[in-house]
């Protein structure tokens, strides 16, 4: 149970946020600091999982961001070395499962997770399956709380053009915290910029 969400403002930059529910049946807790939903996973490159923590786990320890080469761009580096590499990870750590039809042939059912991607003011998502996918808004969520998040997104989007991306972001998350049983605070925010390289978080509302 999650709500990650991105949204991007006039000037380019991507800020994401993220709760910190944590469920076991029908128990509830919190991710503690240095366990957020939400981090840099390399120079340059942000992600937001929801669905299992072990998925976040594996990305966050032992994962190694491939070099991109200059003539590549942003979207051919993503489709074809970043994805790759987190789903191989993924697998190598145990958390990238292959589900065994009646005939016997294997189908790939993937991470129970979602993934968002940010780099260079560019927003992606990572399926279930690891199939990355270009997102053209200039806003996403994902997780049990997305619905509502980005419900909250449009409207604001469309009608109060007056807000900081900043600003639309807390909204849209203590919506869907208000409205799903499976978001709550509190809420990590990431300024997803080469100038904020180190992924350190951000209080909106000081």
């Amino acid at each position: 149970m999650t709500c990650i969400a991105v949204v991007r403002g006039p000037d380019g930059v991507v800020w994401m946020g993220a709760d910190s529910c944590l469920t076991r049946g029908y128990v509830q807790t919190r991710t503690s600091e240095g366990e957020n939903k939400a981090f840099a996973l390399g120079d340059g490159v942000w992600v937001g999982v929801s669905g299992s923590a072990y998925v976040t786990n594996a990305l966050r320890f032992g994962f190694e961001v491939p070099m991109r080469r200059a003539s590549d761009s942003v979207e051919a580096w993503v489709v074809l070395n970043l994805a790759p590499a987190i789903k191989s990870r993924l697998q190598d750590a145990g958390v990238y499962s292959t589900e065994i039809d009646r005939d016997g042939d294997g189908w790939e059912w993937g991470t129970r997770s979602n993934i968002v991607i940010v780099t260079e003011g560019k927003i992606f998502h990572l399926s279930q399956s690891c199939l990355p996918l270009t997102v053209h808004e200039d806003y996403f969520s994902v997780g049990s709380g997305e619905e509502v998040a980005s419900g909250a997104l449009r409207a604001m989007k469309e009608r109060c053009t007056n807000l900081s991306a900043e600003a639309m972001l807390a909204t849209a998350l203590s919506a869907a915290a208000d409205h799903s049983h499976g978001v709550s605070g509190p809420f990590v925010y990431l300024r997803c910029s080469d100038d904020d390289a180190e992924g350190s978080t951000h209080d909106l509302k000081s």
